[in-house]
């Protein structure tokens, strides 16, 4: 059985600051910056009006979002962040 990971994305919608946790995972993070792979499933999300996309996540407000990762996709999501936070620190 694969694990899945579901993360809470909140932003503000005029400046696009927030936060990124989930319940089942220590990796909290904020955006900007936004890694690629949560920003892709983000953007998928965002033509949606309300509900979900099978594999993807469910836009719950106009900038709430549950977005899922398989654990493929969460390691990546792992190594985004990692990076991104290694980046900010030199």
């Amino acid at each position: 059985m694969e694990n899945f990971y579901k993360f809470r994305v909140a932003f503000d919608e005029d400046d696009g600051y927030g936060w990124v946790f989930s319940p089942q995972s220590y990796l909290e993070f904020r955006v900007p910056p936004m890694p690629e792979i949560l920003n892709e499933k983000v953007s998928l999300l965002k033509l949606v009006d309300k509900g979900g996309v099978d594999g993807i996540g469910k836009r719950k407000l106009k900038n709430v979002f549950y977005v899922i990762f398989n654990e493929n996709e969460y390691q990546q999501l792992c190594k985004q962040v990692h990076a991104s936070e290694e980046n900010e620190n030199v």
